[in-house]
């Protein structure tokens, strides 16, 4: 004889009614930790290929996993779980021999449906809050070649709508991806720069690492923004295309009782696939503003000088040795050892300066005055004549103190220098100018050679124009004195331009470029 389903009486499977939360009750309840454990046993039970467990087998693993808990408390959670709808209940009559033992309590415990979402909600949030803080780069290459993939899909003839729309469904994972690691990592970057919690002295041992770990990722974002953009700009005229495609296939593996509710399954599909794309142009082109990689690199950026200076105010720190908290702390610990009102009197007296002021340093003719007619220490400061002191010790709490001359330095060999190191710059600069405007319009890839200084002025303007895009592949950028103005058009063949320097060469994707003076239109 097999179980029944027969679940009279047993709090078998049942509607949980408007309290649709009530499956995670066992995560805050008395004993969660006895409830948890019986949860975690029927998880494991489950990647057994269990269908379920009997009261015994139940009481075996908790005394296994050393919860310590008798065979009533076990059958009193089971009963509990059962009425929260995290578990269900069955009369177990394969061993039934007599009508006695038929009427003896025996049951089989199985997960819910419920329980088992409540379960796998739990170990997900437990997972989230201690996933690993990163800034995953290859996100960003994995999304350029899927978008790649996705163009050659499109210009195939034979093209795969399953394929295709599982392109599309990683590409909007990816995203999601990067977008929840940003977030996770400037807000823990976040608290500890700036909450008082954060442990600031592990931070400084790997300040280091941060930094090589964020600069690396500005140079791999860097890279990969522009192709990203690049693709995603070719793919937008067919974009209606092949969202309707994977909306209907998305609709074709769902069941649908009727012509009606495949359609409102389509219309479904079609505008959450739309949303993912606004979503993406949002992240890599923008819509109506700056795109927000451009925000991600901007926050990244920031965060570098951000670790420098909290790695300066804790070298700081060290070198003084002063520690005002444990300082406070270690005069309360003082107050708490004074052996009377006395001498606690006396030790706040002399830490915080409150004694008489009969210390102050006077003028010698106020010292004989005093020596002549003395001031008894117990007389008020009310009855007792003034102390003449000098207005520089009223206002600052120090005497004044004759000190030499200053000697006059002589600083015009210094401006000098200051002149002609100004005009050196100003020089290289106008023939770093010269050499771009006199390129003309050319492509990278025909520029063989630049000197360093004109290297790192081509380098400003192209970073300006890339952060600068405007509608389909073009860019146009002015220098930061204003001084020149760049127009790029990124729309030339996949290709790697090199430029040689006196310091090494230059690598980057190539463009047409045209640098002009801005007096020149």
């Amino acid at each position: 004889m097999g179980a029944t389903d027969d679940n009279r009486g047993h709090g078998g499977p049942s509607t949980l009614g408007d309290d649709a939360f009530i499956g995670f009750r066992y995560l805050i309840a008395d004993r969660s930790d006895l409830y948890r454990s019986v949860i975690d046993v029927f998880t494991e039970a489950k990647a057994e290929f269990r269908l379920h467990l009997r009261t015994a087998e139940i009481y075996t693993s908790l005394l296994d996993r050393g919860q310590r808990a008798s065979e009533e408390e076990t059958v009193a959670v089971l009963d509990q779980l059962v009425n929260w709808g995290n578990l269900q209940s069955y009369h177990d009559t394969s061993e039934v021999a007599t009508l006695a033992d038929f009427h003896r309590r025996k049951l089989l415990y199985q997960l819910t449906a419920a329980g088992e979402a409540a379960q796998r909600a739990a170990v997900e949030f437990l997972n989230w809050l201690s996933r690993p803080i990163a800034l995953e780069a290859e996100a960003l290459e994995r999304i350029h070649d899927l978008l790649d993939e996705l163009s050659q899909m499109l210009d195939s003839a034979d093209r795969d709508s399953g394929k295709l729309t599982m392109v599309l469904r990683q590409i909007a994972t990816d995203a999601e991806g990067l977008t929840a690691q940003a977030q996770g990592f400037f807000r823990w970057l976040h608290e500890q720069t700036f909450l008082r919690g954060a442990d600031l002295e592990s931070f400084l041992r790997y300040k280091e690492k941060l930094i090589d770990y964020l600069q690396r990722f500005l140079a791999e974002l860097a890279l990969q923004t522009g192709r990203i953009a690049a693709r995603i700009d070719a793919l937008e005229p067919r974009a209606l295309e092949f969202l309707q495609i994977a909306a209907q296939q998305e609709a074709a593996v769902a069941f649908a009782r009727d012509d009606a509710e495949r359609q409102s399954l389509v219309v479904a599909s079609r505008a959450r696939q739309e949303q993912r794309w606004r979503g993406l142009r949002r992240w890599f082109v923008g819509i109506d503003g700056d795109p927000q990689v451009k925000q991600l690199r901007a926050a990244a950026g920031a965060a570098i000088p951000r670790v420098l200076v909290i790695a300066g105010q804790l070298h700081e720190r060290r070198a003084s040795r002063s520690d005002r908290r444990a300082d406070m702390l270690e005069l309360a610990a003082w107050f708490l050892e004074a052996g009377d009102d006395r001498e606690a009197h006396r030790l706040w007296s002399s830490a915080f300066a409150t004694g008489s002021v009969r210390h102050l340093h006077v003028n010698p003719a106020t010292i004989d005055e005093r020596d002549q007619q003395p001031v008894p220490a117990d007389r008020s400061w009310l009855d007792a004549p003034p102390i003449w002191i000098a207005p520089q010790l009223r206002r600052t709490g120090r005497s004044p103190a004759a000190a030499p001359a200053r000697r006059i330095v002589d600083r015009a060999a210094g401006r000098r220098e200051l002149r002609r190191r100004q005009d050196d710059e100003l020089q290289r600069l106008a023939r770093a100018q010269r050499s771009l405007i006199n390129l003309g319009p050319r492509r990278l890839a025909e520029i063989q050679y630049l000197e360093s200084d004109a290297m790192h002025l081509l380098l400003e303007l192209l970073d300006s124009a890339a952060g600068c895009r405007l509608r389909g592949s073009q860019g146009t950028a002015l220098s930061d004195d204003g001084s020149l103005r760049i127009m790029v058009d990124w729309n030339t063949p996949q290709q790697i331009a090199t430029i040689e320097t006196c310091t090494g060469y230059l690598h980057s994707r190539d463009a047409h470029i045209h640098i002009v003076a801005t007096d020149d239109g």
